[in-house]
């Protein structure tokens, strides 16, 4: 499956659970197996689909006014490291990450 069908597929699955729970927290394991070339999974992505996956499921549970939680798992080429760093300043730039949740200003 490569980027455009997963973004599409992810869009639909978490409108809809977003919808259907209404969760209060949402952790979301954010796996780099996903990338084209993982011996272990055929799913073809594009690093920028990594990284727009990621966005997708922050800015989704953030419009539902819901807490994530975001931890990593899986994914096994050496370049995996380098693009998860590169989905964490993403996700910091467009969200603020670095602001205490009880100071959003970060000061």
């Amino acid at each position: 499956m490569r980027d455009e069908v997963y973004q599409k597929v992810l869009d639909e699955a978490l409108d809809e659970a977003l919808r259907r729970f209404q969760p209060d927290l949402v952790f979301y394991v954010a796996g780099s197996y996903v990338l084209a070339g993982d011996p272990l999974d055929r799913l073809e992505l594009s690093a920028d689909g990594v990284v727009l996956r990621d966005e997708k499921v922050f800015a989704k549970a953030f419009a539902a006014r819901t807490r994530l939680v975001m931890t990593f798992g899986g994914g096994y080429q050496k370049s995996n490291a380098p693009l998860i760093a590169r989905s964490i300043l993403n996700l910091e730039q467009k969200f603020g990450l670095g602001r205490s949740a009880t100071n959003p200003s970060g000061t």
